[in-house]
Order: C-alpha cells, then structure tokens, then sequence
C-alpha cells in the first residue's frame, strides 16, 4: 500500500511540475510575441523590390439591395460605363425551374457599345458567350455591369453554363 502512495505521489508531483512548465511556455511566448513591432524602413534600401503596378480598374460599391460589381472600368476612368444601357435579369420564375435570361434576345448592329447589367433572380447565372469571349458571373443579391463593343456580324448563343442543360440560352444577333 506504501508504494502506490509514493507512486501516486510522485505522478501528483510530475503532473503539477509539468502544469508549471506548461504556465511558463505560455507566458514566454505571449511575452515574445509581444515585443516591438516597430520596423526600420529605409526609403533608399537599394535591395528593395519596386512596387507592384496598379491593379486593373474596377468598381465595387455596397448597396441596400447588396453588392454592385464592375468588372472593369472603361477606358476614359470614369466609374461610369458609356454605350448602350441594358438591364439582363436572369430568372428561375417562383423556384419553378424553368431558367431563362430576360430578356433572352438581344440585336445590336456592329459598333454598337453596349453597357450590360446583370442581376440575378435566385441563384447564381453566368452570361457566357464563347465565341465572343464573354463569360461573367452573378450572384443574388449583386448586381454586375460590364461594357462591351460589338465589331463582327453574326449570331452568336448566349448561354449560362451553370443552366445550360435546364435550357437558359438566348441570342445575340449583330448586323452591319
């Protein structure tokens, strides 16, 4: 009976030497990782990398109704795209399945700059067209605008890779 007293009192001991031990790491590495966190820069460190170049324009804003995206801006730097306004509203009507891009039909003539914005009734859309290499995404509660310029005649299908196999296609047709 003797022995297990010494043996439970010498696990009693390691354990609590143990607890202490473990107090002690904490505390170092809480001391250390707060130390001086003031950095020497030396603006003519000639080793020093140059900076990254500006990232492409584009305009991100909250609204009330949730996130507007643009995916870049236009070229004369205003937030504002130019062209031809056209509001694309993907739908699932009710939650009937039955996706469609509305409106599904669109003709433009060849120089015609169109400023799409795109919003999403209850999921997740893309508009893609592939051979005009058009494929952007929207999600609900975002609104997305993007401006493209028609230069080729042609039909082309609009498709949303997401739905495609449940049928939501449209078309675009440019004319001379």
């Amino acid at each position: 009976m003797a022995f297990y007293r010494a043996s439970f009192s010498i696990q009693k001991k390691l354990f609590q030497f143990s607890l202490v031990l473990l107090i002690i790491s904490l505390s170092s590495f809480v001391i250390l990782s707060c130390g001086s966190t003031q950095e020497s820069i030396s603006s003519s460190d000639p080793e020093s990398p140059p900076p990254p170049p500006p990232a492409p324009a584009s305009v991100v804003e909250k609204t009330l109704g949730g996130t507007i995206v643009t995916a870049s801006s236009p070229s004369n730097g205003s937030a504002e795209f130019q062209g031809t306004p056209v509001a694309v509203l993907n739908q699932d009507p009710g939650g009937s399945g039955s996706y469609k891009f509305s409106p599904a039909e669109f003709n433009f003539n060849v120089g015609d700059e169109v400023a799409f914005t795109m919003t999403a009734e209850s999921e997740f859309h893309t508009f893609t067209v592939d051979s005009l290499e058009i494929d952007e995404g929207v999600d609900v509660d975002e609104t997305v605008s993007f401006s493209y310029t028609f230069d080729k005649a042609g039909t082309y299908e609009l498709v949303c890779t997401v739905h495609l196999a449940e049928g939501m296609t449209g078309t675009i047709t440019v004319t001379e």
